[in-house]
């Protein structure tokens, strides 16, 4: 019999599950990325802007807010929305970030959803300029939702 033909191991690939749940845990955890993250769960319409981000974070370099939210796009956790050329606005924000259904689903199931109304009522009395109230307001439906 050939070693080839065995059936893979489901083990392992609850294991590979795993790894892949508790790396994509580490990854939300880290206090730049949660902050970032709980900016997008307090913001009016769940998508702030880089410029949004920027405001609500200002101990922190805006190349790295756009770092840390590179690394949760890549993991599936955040979406980058970006507004067609049609619907932009001058001197606005065109591109916005909000959480995948999988980031939904990952905070859901490590309770990190539960502070979200704390977060919303943070962000309600967060005193903004007329740029960021503007910023807030734009539609943020890329594709039409």
């Amino acid at each position: 019999m050939s070693h080839d033909a065995r059936a893979p191991d489901p083990s392992t690939a609850d294991a590979s599950a795993e790894s892949t749940e508790w790396d994509r845990l580490r990854l939300i955890t880290q206090p730049t990325r949660a902050a970032l993250l709980s900016d997008i769960l307090g913001h009016p319409k769940e998508s702030p802007s880089v410029r949004e981000f920027d405001y609500r974070n200002p101990d922190v370099k805006r190349s790295t807010i756009e770092y840390h939210l590179q690394e949760l796009v890549e993991a599936g956790v955040v979406e980058k929305i970006t507004l067609p050329a049609g619907e932009r606005k001058r001197d606005l924000p065109s591109t916005f970030y909000g959480l995948t259904d999988e980031g939904y689903d990952l905070l859901e199931r490590h309770g990190l959803l539960e502070e979200q109304p704390v977060w919303k009522a943070v962000d309600e009395r967060l005193e903004k300029p007329p740029e960021i109230r503007a910023a807030e307001e734009l539609d943020r439906h890329a594709d039409g939702a």
